[in-house]
């Protein structure tokens, strides 16, 4: 998985004018056959961190050129690849020959083949010389085989690089691995191919991690150079290892499919936590510590029993007797309660199971109805039997089978807010584990609907909102499943996707 979720980009009312301006949306050179020409303005995209290459120009190195005749010093700046997701000076790219004459292609022939020295230049927006992907050996900055990439505005003998190609896996019908391929050196490179990028002076090979390092920018990963070779990579599968050095050349087709991606899958819905702005004034420390998994009940279900679910509800909804259901649904969802209606029907429906079932005799079912001010009409109640019965012949109704079927499908866009809340909570939480007192110190009244119409004020909310969680620890801890049943049954109340999301997102400040 790459580090992208966990980065944070740039604030640009927050940087100084002259790097804000090199973040400036550009074009980039786009083939009707995909082929790479040298010339062209491109992205570079590391399989790892899944960002792109980016110019680290607030970062000033000076390196010592050893190639020069008099070892002469330069001002170089730094690379890492961070959450600017567009192309701009500090993310496009431009391959140059090295050397036309004697690289064993035709002078003539502009594209670019793997196995070719070529020169990697930063873009020309980005400072008034030319910039170029070297490995600086001063004082071996990176830690990492005395090497350290940088952009140095002199064509230096470590300057030269050639493209590899890396493996790209081949799986079978279950997803799994059964193999790999990989193309050959003298082949055209193409965008969006596995790629490596090799020093030909040092056979170094640009690489990528996890590891993040803090500038004005934001939060970003490190670049570094590495060999395959070397003990990091001895007990690796070599298929993983090569994502630390793989890449793809990209251009802005991938950045708008990237969006419409996020787009397609966020409905458009922006978060707080998601912004560069939250980086600022949070500490380094947690923010490169790796986020931690969410729990499997706040995820999307998937599977067998998944899909039996769903082909059990779809019967219900098919079966003749679902007419009362098309009835009573949209009236209980408006009961009294407002966004606990189904909420405070359901805990009731809990108390009258003493054997903790999940099913109730019908007619004490219908009196949890009644009591809540819906009466059934002549024959409903037998339907309703027929519809959510424990089909041993008795007259038992699964109240919880009743209640799925008016949530159906919990869609991963209402569970993404609801996963976001509690990793708030959890982050929040001093002792790892989520304590109701926690949940109502944090939780903001604003968001409940009735103090928005002017119904209930402060208090009343509080007393609303605390009153519907159940606590059965001594501890007060809430645990992730309570708190998904609790936002289950307030979807079930709320039919309007976007108005449950912008309630969860003033609950908790999403």
């Amino acid at each position: 998985m790459g580090a992208r979720q966990r980065l944070r980009g740039p604030v640009v009312q927050n940087l100084p004018r002259e790097l804000g301006d090199i973040l400036v949306q550009v074009s980039t050179t786009v083939s009707d056959d995909g082929a790479i020409r040298f010339g062209d303005s491109l992205l570079l995209l590391s399989h790892l961190s899944e960002c792109l290459l980016q110019s680290e120009v607030t970062t000033k190195l000076t390196c010592v050129d050893d190639s020069h005749s008099q070892r002469k010093a330069f001002e170089a700046y730094g690379l890492t690849t961070g959450k600017v997701m567009h192309p701009c000076a500090r993310t496009t790219f431009t391959l140059t020959r090295a050397d036309r004459n004697g690289d064993g292609y035709p002078e003539d022939d502009l594209s670019v083949h793997y196995g070719q020295p070529v020169r990697l230049m930063a873009s020309a927006l980005l400072s008034d010389q030319l910039l170029y992907l070297h490995l600086d050996a001063s004082d071996g900055k990176a830690g990492m085989n005395g090497y350290c990439p940088v952009l140095l505005p002199r064509a230096a003998r470590r300057t030269l690089w050639r493209i590899v190609p890396l493996a790209v896996a081949i799986t079978g019908g279950d997803g799994t691995k059964v193999g790999e391929k990989r193309l050959s050196t003298g082949e055209v490179v193409r965008v969006n191919q596995n790629i490596g990028l090799e020093n030909v002076d040092t056979g170094l090979l640009l690489m990528a991690d996890s590891h993040t390092v803090n500038n004005l920018f934001g939060l970003e990963c490190r670049v570094y150079s590495s060999s395959l070779s070397t003990p990091e990579f001895a007990h690796k599968d070599p298929f993983e290892s090569e994502r630390f050095a793989k890449w793809s050349f990209v251009t802005e087709c991938w950045c708008d499919a990237m969006k419409g991606e996020e787009e397609s899958r966020t409905q458009g819905q922006k978060w707080k936590s998601d912004e560069g702005d939250d980086f600022y004034g949070e500490s380094f420390r947690d923010l490169e510590r790796e986020p931690e998994a969410d729990p499997p009940e706040l995820l999307e279900r998937s599977g067998d029993t998944y899909e039996a679910d769903k082909l059990k509800l779809q019967q219900i909804s098919e079966h003749p007797s679902y007419s009362v259901c098309r009835r009573i649904f949209p009236l209980l969802r408006e009961g009294t309660g407002g966004m606990h209606s189904i909420r405070k029907l359901r805990k009731m429906c809990a108390s009258a199971d003493v054997s903790r079932s999940g099913s109730l005799p019908s007619r004490v079912f219908e009196g949890v109805l009644v009591s809540n001010g819906h009466r059934l009409f002549v024959d409903e109640l037998r339907k309703l039997t027929e519809l959510f019965g424990t089909g041993d012949g008795s007259d038992y109704l699964q109240y919880e089978l009743f209640f799925n079927a008016m949530q159906g499908h919990l869609s991963n866009y209402r569970l993404e807010p609801i996963r976001r809340a509690w990793r708030q909570l959890k982050a929040r939480a001093a002792d790892g584990q989520v304590h109701v007192h926690e949940v109502m110190e944090t939780w903001n009244y604003q968001s409940h609907p009735r103090v928005r119409d002017g119904r209930m004020d402060e208090a009343e909310a509080y007393q609303d909102f605390l009153s519907q969680w159940d606590v059965v620890e001594a501890s007060g801890v809430v645990s992730p499943t309570e708190f998904l049943r609790y936002y289950r049954d307030v979807s079930i109340s709320m039919e309007d996707s976007n108005e449950f999301v912008e309630m969860l997102k003033i609950a908790w400040g999403l």
